[in-house]
Parts: structure tokens; C-alpha cells; sequence
């Protein structure tokens, strides 16, 4: 009994990961190649992403910033890789997004052709995250359709990402 609650208590206390919060936009937009002005929402971001075939994606840490018609992901923290290009999810490329939940916790998933790309803004610990709200409504008016997707919990190291075959 004490096993299933510590491993409760270990999902609960990883699912609700703190991801930082603030990013200078100009910054961000002179390493995303874009003007600052473009972007609606930078910040902080929790990132994973199986690519076709993978049943494992490792998240990490990053800064996202939104704008009219994408997503652009660049590695954060102490050590910003720049020899990596930026993640970019396009709204006109997604098949599908959801919206899941966790207690507070909110993520956005999508398909894009055969990956899932999962990302949680740094407001999606909180109980409205208006700007995780915001993105799901901007990729669904770009034609995306929705799909019911399930929280992916963080582990320590790596997380199993449902891919779900189909439409």
C-alpha cells in the first residue's frame, strides 16, 4: 500500500513540472529569425516528440514562442544549442491537436503527418492557461481537427507517447 502511494504521490509531483517562465523576445525572435513583433506569446515550454515508429520521447525544457500561423520551439536553459534548428509547428501542417488535462496541468499534442509532438506552455500549470487555450483554438481554426488525447505524464528520464494509428 505505501508503494502506491509514494508512486502516486511521485506522478502527481512529476506531471506538474515547473517550466520557466519568462524569455526576452527580442532575444528569442533574433535566434528564431523573425521580427519581435511577429510573436503573440514567449515563454518557457516543456517539449517532447516521437517521431514515426517510436514508442519513447524524452521532454525537455525550452522556449516557444507563438505566432499568427506557427509555433517555434528553440532549446533553452544554460545551454542553448544552436547547432540544432528550431522546432517549428506550422498550423496549416497539423492533422490533429488535443487538449489534455491532468488536475491543473494542461498540455497541447499534435500529429503531425506520423509524430506527436506534445508541448506545455509555462501557463499550462495553471488553472487557465489562457495561452495554452489560445494556441488550441488558433490550430483548430487553421483546420486542424481534434483529436481526444491523454495526458502524458513526465517521468524522470523518458516518457511513453501513445501514437495512435489512423484518423
Amino acid at each position: 500500500m505505501r508503494s502506491a502511494i509514494s508512486l502516486l504521490a511521485l506522478l502527481l509531483l512529476t506531471s506538474c513540472v515547473t517550466v520557466p517562465e519568462s524569455i526576452d523576445v527580442n532575444s528569442f525572435a533574433a535566434r528564431a529569425g523573425v521580427q519581435p513583433s511577429a510573436i503573440s506569446i514567449a515563454t518557457g515550454c516543456a517539449v517532447a516528440q516521437a517521431l514515426p515508429g517510436e514508442t519513447r520521447a524524452k521532454f525537455s525544457y525550452a522556449h516557444c514562442a507563438v505566432l499568427s500561423d506557427q509555433v517555434i520551439v528553440l532549446n533553452g536553459g544554460a545551454q542553448k544549442d544552436t547547432e540544432r534548428p528550431p522546432l517549428i509547428v506550422r498550423f496549416a501542417e497539423v492533422d490533429g491537436v488535443a487538449f489534455a488535462t491532468f488536475g491543473r496541468a494542461k498540455q497541447l499534442q499534435f500529429r503531425i503527418g506520423g509524430r506527436l509532438v506534445v508541448i506545455e506552455l509555462a501557463d499550462g500549470v495553471s488553472a487557465d492557461a489562457v495561452a495554452t487555450r489560445s494556441l488550441h483554438t488558433s490550430v483548430l481554426s487553421a483546420g486542424a481537427k481534434p483529436f481526444e488525447g491523454s495526458y502524458i505524464v513526465y517521468l524522470p528520464d523518458t516518457i511513453y507517447v501513445p501514437i495512435i494509428r489512423g484518423k
